[in-house]
């Protein structure tokens, strides 16, 4: 007999627990509803135990679901004459309206909260100890200007265009802030008094003393003027001021901290060609004033610290005007090289700007030349561009040149014809 024909009779134990569960689920099935919303999902109703107003206990409902008791925790739903209303009423887009306006709420709060603290944050570090308070000129009513108290005329202040730290680097500040040299600074209420100490102390333009942590006399300085807020005037004064070279270095350092990236070139422009050596850093090499414009413009690498970057349009266009200048300079060299005393040129006369025929007289200092203008008699320093170079000196002086040149030729052909003569006559005297 094979094992499939043996007949299957049931276990008793095992058929009693099929029957009591099957009874138990029956009676699950037959209960009213409480409302349940598994976590993540949407409302449904859940069974609660009848002849009970209550919905069934969290431990009842998770052994009977045990999804539930994994993803919702334990709750109680108020029942009603049988019928329990959702928790939730509205739809599932009124649900997510409301969640998405209380985000934004939540969101705004928190702006308005950040704005705050950043305000009071910049309030907390515009507070200048009293002993480092500096009084600045009057500012006419009004008008963001700075009247002078002896001709009373009003030049305007500069945009600053930094945040709180004036685009420095905020360990350089900190320095700064804490060196008892810029406290000291507090006896200096004036501009004019910060560019004679500028005058009197600025030896080279480094952010650091060499070889310390410790902020220069000139980067110091250069903060006072930043919370001095200069006027158009008075950086015009400090980039053209005559004294030492350090005062237009202080101003071309200002501009490129605080200054409208939109405003530099109408400051730069007149100190790219700047020829005036100074000590950029303590036994450096020294450097003029036209290539220190020059870098300060190109890199942001400024010896241990780093300058605030310029947008990327106006930085190309400036780079574009500084090749453009540097190719008339070398014109302009070129020709001041072929200008020589004596010579006959066309010259620009500055009164009624008109040109005349001249005669160089001399060179002046400042690379201009000194001219007599032959038909008038009148004398002009004249830049090298208003001068123009007659046609004729150059055709004169290449005869000379070509002259020059054939007169050499023939002494060293007579020579060559008078050696191979001599040669002749002594072979004669040998066949002799």
């Amino acid at each position: 007999m094979t094992r499939d024909a043996i007949p299957w009779t049931p276990d008793p134990a095992q058929l009693q627990q099929q029957q009591q569960q099957q009874q138990a689920y029956q009676g699950w099935y037959q209960q009213p509803y409480a409302p349940h919303v598994p976590y993540g999902g949407t409302g449904h109703f859940v069974p609660v135990p009848q002849g009970q107003g209550a919905p069934m206990s969290f431990s009842q409902q998770a052994h009977q679901m045990p999804h539930y008791g994994q993803q919702v925790p334990a709750q109680t739903a108020a029942a009603s004459s049988g019928k329990v209303r959702p928790e939730f009423a509205g739809s599932v887009l009124e649900r997510r309206a409301a969640e998405r306006a209380r985000k934004a709420a939540s969101a705004e709060q928190a702006k308005k909260e950040a704005e705050a603290s950043a305000a009071a944050a910049a309030a907390a570090a515009a507070v200048i100890p009293a002993a480092a308070a500096i009084t600045t000129p009057a500012v006419v009513p009004g008008d963001d200007g700075v009247q002078d108290p002896v001709t009373g005329e009003i030049s305007p202040r500069i945009k600053q265009v930094c945040n709180d730290a004036y685009n420095l680097n905020p360990v350089l500040r900190e320095n700064i802030l804490a060196s008892d040299y810029f406290k000291a600074l507090a006896e200096f209420t004036t501009f004019e008094e910060l560019v004679d100490e500028i005058y009197n102390k600025v030896t080279y333009a480094t952010p650091f003393i060499p070889n310390t942590r410790s902020p220069s006399s000139c980067f110091c300085l250069l903060y006072r003027l930043f919370q001095m807020r200069l006027t158009y005037k008075q950086l015009a004064d400090l980039l053209e001021h005559p004294d030492s070279p350090m005062i237009p270095v202080v101003g071309i350092l200002y501009v490129r901290y605080v200054v409208d990236p939109k405003e530099m070139w109408g400051f730069f422009k007149n100190k790219i060609n700047d020829s005036t050596e100074f000590d950029a850093s303590p036994g450096g090499k020294k450097k003029t004033i036209g290539q220190f414009t020059r870098e300060v413009i190109e890199d942001i690498h400024y010896f241990d610290t780093i300058l605030p970057r310029i947008p990327v349009a106006i930085q190309r266009d400036m780079q574009e005007t500084i090749m453009k200048l540097e190719f008339r300079e070398k014109s302009l060299k070129e020709k001041r090289s072929k200008i020589k005393v004596g010579m006959k040129v066309k010259a620009l006369f500055y009164e009624d700007e008109e040109e005349y025929e001249a005669e160089i007289l001399s060179e002046t200092k400042d690379g201009g030349f000194l001219l007599v203008f032959t038909e008038y008699g009148n004398q002009q320093v004249t830049n090298v561009e208003d001068i123009e170079i007659i046609a004729r000196n150059t055709e004169s002086r290449e005869k000379g040149e070509k002259s020059r040149d054939r007169s050499k030729d023939g002494r060293r052909g007579r020579s060559r014809s008078h050696s191979r003569g001599r040669d002749r006559d002594r072979d004669r005297d040998r066949d002799r």
